[in-house]
């Protein structure tokens, strides 16, 4: 069997891990877009406009996906048992970015759109193995949780 976080127990550290990560791709992915915008980017050729716009729209969208995913996960580990690793939600379809139609794009672009791209792909495979092997509460786990709580 492969290691790796898709085959891990998830936990509380991989998920904020995930979750920072997902979050500075958010706040770079919204910088880049906006200067782009006021740096006349935007203004280039009307292929070129329409292929930024349309993956400004995707990357915000995987990453929204992708953060939604991490902060049911965040709550749950926090230990608000407000939904149960079984009503957990799958990570949402998001829209594909083919590497070829990214080449006329500046370089920051087409590395912001293949980081949201990894990032989406390691968390769907996350996603998928967790869907295969449903979470079991551990009850050593379960009492050191309760120890910690009431700490």
């Amino acid at each position: 069997m492969e290691s790796g976080p898709s085959h891990e127990r998830l936990n509380r550290k991989i998920i904020d891990s995930l979750y920072v990560e997902a979050m500075v791709l958010a706040d770079e992915a919204r910088s880049y877009f906006d200067r782009a915008k006021d740096d006349g980017i935007f203004q280039g050729s009307p292929l070129l406009r329409i292929t930024l716009s349309c993956e400004s729209i995707k990357v915000t969208t995987r990453l929204m996906n992708i953060v939604s995913w991490l902060l049911t996960r965040r709550t749950h580990f926090s230990g608000a048992r407000v939904v149960q690793p079984a009503q957990f939600q799958k990570l949402s379809c998001a829209p594909t970015s083919p590497r070829h139609g990214l080449a006329g794009l500046p370089d920051e672009a087409q590395i912001i759109i293949e980081a949201s791209v990894d990032l989406y792909a390691r968390i769907a495979r996350i996603d998928h193995d967790r869907a295969l092997q449903p979470l079991v509460a551990s009850p050593v786990r379960s009492l050191l949780q309760q120890i910690e709580g009431a700490f």
